[in-house]
């Protein structure tokens, strides 16, 4: 169990405040035995092929009678490359961030659908906030995000008249375009860093399928990026909304692992951090 461990490990064991006892075994503060490096990493292996439980139910189920350094990362990082857990457990996908729409360059150049529904008990509650007019905008939160005025009670039309409707329209633009440019200034003073692509053009992504099995299926290339939140794949004619689709782990798992367990190097006894040897 712990006979394959090196002179380093050893001593970082000690470092993380674990002792030797009378028989010779390391053990944690709690008196958990310890797991050497290559041991870790079999019962993490040999534990996940029968079962593929997610990473913090495996640090749960191992810690109850054993301790390594850096468990839920090593687990983490072991587990990432399972093609089962990819494509039969659900899995988080790509997050979009807040205020990452693009300053349109004209009126209605994009238009956004949102579908959340505001629960029956508060359906009309704010009625009232959505559709007054700002002052400084002179249009509504509605107006703002639809283009038009909310729809209320049927009454006689009240419409401008048709020989005034393109001075009427032209100005409405004028008042939604100088809204939109102060709204994006106000992001651009919050956030001044330019936005970062979620997935780069040319890499693979899982679709996600919650209505059958597998839960996710392997999506294809990425070709492009439709606007900021469609993501045009080589096996589809249409685009899927990047909240849909899921990043696919590296395939060496190294190569997002945090200092730990993993290949650690024989050093001395002073060192106080896996993976930063002293001086």
């Amino acid at each position: 169990m712990q006979s394959y461990a090196s002179d380093y490990e050893r001593n970082y064991w000690l470092d993380q405040g674990c002792t030797l006892d009378s028989i010779g075994v390391y053990r944690s503060k709690l008196g958990k035995p310890v797991l050497a490096n290559k041991t870790a990493v079999m019962m993490v292996k040999a534990m996940h092929a029968t079962t593929h439980q997610p990473a913090k139910t495996m640090a749960e189920m191992i810690s109850k009678n054993w301790w390594f350094p850096e468990m839920n990362a090593t687990i983490a990082n072991l587990i990432a490359p399972c093609e089962v857990c990819q494509q039969m457990n659900i899995r988080p996908g790509f997050k979009v961030p807040l205020g990452r729409f693009p300053q349109p360059a004209q009126p209605f150049e994009e238009l956004v659908i949102d579908f959340t529904d505001m629960g029956k008990d508060n359906r009309v509650g704010t009625t009232g906030h959505r559709s007054t007019p700002n002052r400084m905008t002179g249009l509504s939160p509605h107006e703002l995000v639809t283009g038009r005025p909310m729809a209320g009670p049927y009454e006689p039309p009240k419409g401008p008249p048709a020989d005034r409707l393109h001075e009427i329209m032209t100005d409405y633009c004028a008042k939604l375009t100088r809204s939109s440019r102060r709204l994006y200034s106000q992001i651009l003073t919050a956030d001044p860093e330019p936005e970062t692509p979620l997935v780069q053009v040319g890499e693979w992504i899982y679709i996600k399928n919650q209505t059958q099995n597998p839960r996710s299926q392997m999506g294809g290339t990425l070709q492009g990026i439709v606007g900021h939140t469609i993501l045009h794949l080589c096996c589809s004619q249409e685009g899927c909304p990047v909240a849909s689709c899921q990043p696919l782990p590296p395939s060496n798992p190294q190569r997002h692992r945090r200092p730990g367990v993993h290949n650690p190097r024989p050093q001395k006894r002073q060192s106080t951090a896996p993976g930063h040897p002293p001086p």
